[in-house]
Formats: C-alpha cells, sequence, structure tokens
C-alpha cells in the first residue's frame, strides 16, 4: 500500500482548510512536497489546541457538527474517572466498556458490523478489552504477553460510494497533508470493492457492502495487513444493521441476516405491544 508522512485525520473540508491554511485562507495551492510537509506540520500544531479536533491513539479526528464529542478529561473539573476508563468494565450492562486514557468512556451508539472473534482468529491470540467512542468507534485488543495495546476504529465516511469517499481521503491527503502526489488508495486483495490506504504504520480502508460506506482505521501493530485484509472481507460481507436496533449482546459480534430479521421482528412485537392497564386488585 502507498507510504506517506503522519497526518491528520479530517472529515470536514472546510475545517481541514480553516486548520491548514488558518493565516493565507482557502483554497490555496500546494505544488512541492515541502510545502506539503510544512501544510502537514501547521495543521497538526494548530489542530492539537483546537476544540473542534479530538486526539486518540496518536491520531487526531475531526468533530462532527451534528455530534459532540465524547467526554475529555479538558471537559471535567474532576480528575475521577468513570467506569471502562483505563480497566474494562460491564456494570453498564449494554458493553463491555474500555477506553485507554479517556476519564468517561461511552458504548458506541452505531452496530458497524464488527466482529471480535474475527479478530482473535485471523491476528492470533487478542484479548478484547472493550469499546468505547471518541469521534469513531474504537475496539481495543490487548497482546499478551508483550502487552501491546491495538484498536481498531469504524465510523461512518463521507460520500455515497467507496471510490468518492477514499479518492476525498486521498485528495486531502496529498493536498492538504503533505502526502506525495502519486498518494492513492488501492484495491484490498480478496476483499472486492474494499480500498486502503496507510502512512508511516497508521492504515485506513473504506468498506462497501451498505447503504452508507463505513471507514475502518488500525495501525501497523495490530495485526499483519494481510491478516487484516480479512477483517476487513468480514465487515464488507457483514448485513447491514438497521438502525436503532438492539445489539446482539457486550461484545461486537456479526449477526447473520437470519438473526437481524428476528431481531426485527421481536423489536417490531415489543414496540406493538400494548400497555398494561392496572386493574382491580384480584385479591
Amino acid at each position: 500500500m502507498p507510504i506517506s508522512r503522519p497526518l491528520l485525520v479530517l472529515e470536514s473540508l472546510s475545517l481541514s482548510c480553516a486548520l491548514v491554511l488558518t493565516l493565507t485562507g482557502c483554497p490555496q495551492t500546494i505544488t512541492t512536497e515541502q510545502e506539503r510537509a510544512a501544510a502537514a506540520k501547521e495543521a497538526k500544531k494548530i489542530a492539537a489546541n483546537d476544540d473542534r479536533v479530538v486526539a486518540d491513539s496518536g491520531d487526531l479526528y475531526a468533530v462532527r457538527p451534528n455530534r459532540p464529542a465524547s467526554p475529555s478529561r479538558s471537559r471535567h473539573d474532576s480528575e475521577e474517572k468513570a467506569p471502562g476508563s483505563g480497566t474494562p468494565d460491564e456494570t453498564n450492562g449494554v458493553c463491555r466498556l474500555f477506553a485507554p486514557e479517556h476519564p468517561n468512556p461511552l458504548c458506541c451508539d452505531v452496530d458497524f458490523g464488527f466482529d471480535v472473534e474475527t479478530v482473535q482468529r485471523v491476528c492470533g491470540e487478542r484479548m478484547y478489552m472493550g469499546e468505547s467512542f471518541h469521534a469513531t468507534c474504537g475496539y481495543h485488543f490487548f497482546k499478551p504477553p508483550a502487552g501491546d495495546m491495538t484498536y481498531y476504529r469504524l465510523s461512518y465516511a463521507l460520500g455515497d460510494s467507496v471510490e468518492f469517499a477514499a479518492g476525498e481521503h486521498d485528495e486531502r491527503m496529498r493536498v492538504q497533508q503533505g502526502a506525495p502526489a502519486s498518494f492513492k488508495s488501492t484495491p484490498v486483495p480478496g476483499a472486492p470493492g474494499a480500498l486502503w490506504s496507510s502512512h508511516e504504520g497508521i492504515n485506513w480502508a473504506f468498506l462497501p457492502g451498505w447503504s452508507r460506506v463505513r471507514q475502518l482505521s488500525w495501525r501497523d501493530s495490530g495485526c499483519p495487513n494481510e491478516k487484516v485484509a480479512e477483517i476487513i472481507k468480514q465487515l464488507a460481507e457483514a448485513p447491514e444493521v438497521p438502525s436503532g436496533l438492539t445489539r446482539a449482546g457486550m461484545i461486537p459480534k456479526m449477526r447473520t441476516a437470519e438473526e437481524l430479521a428476528l431481531a426485527q421482528q421481536q423489536a417490531a412485537r415489543a414496540a406493538n405491544m400494548p400497555t398494561p392497564v392496572d386493574g382491580p386488585d384480584p385479591r
């Protein structure tokens, strides 16, 4: 896969321009590798102190305008950590909650079709620590005995097709983030329709198969990319989960089309059940 310089991941073009070209306006032509590198460095410097951007696991993400960022230490007066911060926790009854450092982690509110068992099968021994939402949905794993912590992050991408979403991603990298002019997402082996890219240890994939394009990101240290291609294949083939459907359990698991249909039927029956009316005391 193509390799480029480190970049700031941004989901909003206008926000990207504001961060990279604060003093010079937007758009601006960047024609040399030196200018691209300088623009990337300046973007990351500005973003580090910008409340519209959140940092997670060494990566930076734009805060979506229509949903708040997950709580962070800078937004809390107390240093006290909530359940799931630094240690897996299931007392919420919804998910195995875990964030390495965030003081107030939240369960993910979208089922992206992620399957923990697939990661454990293709990547070798991995302990699933838990999930948390912070601009994107993160799934965290621990690799014994060395103690390496790895993650996979999923979100919806901008654009109606994988090609458009990947193309926008590639353009931001080339024009605004210091990537070489030759940078381009390429097909994922064994996962028809999926495209991926990489730069200095951070990777992205754009996934087909659903009505909305999903974006996966991960680090090289998490699993060899030839193995991650199997994870991408599983995600691409996973049936789309209807919005609002109840989770299958605390541990993310891909459900079959039959299981999703049954869950929808159960949800519909529950929604149509009459509200109990208090009657006379049978005694």
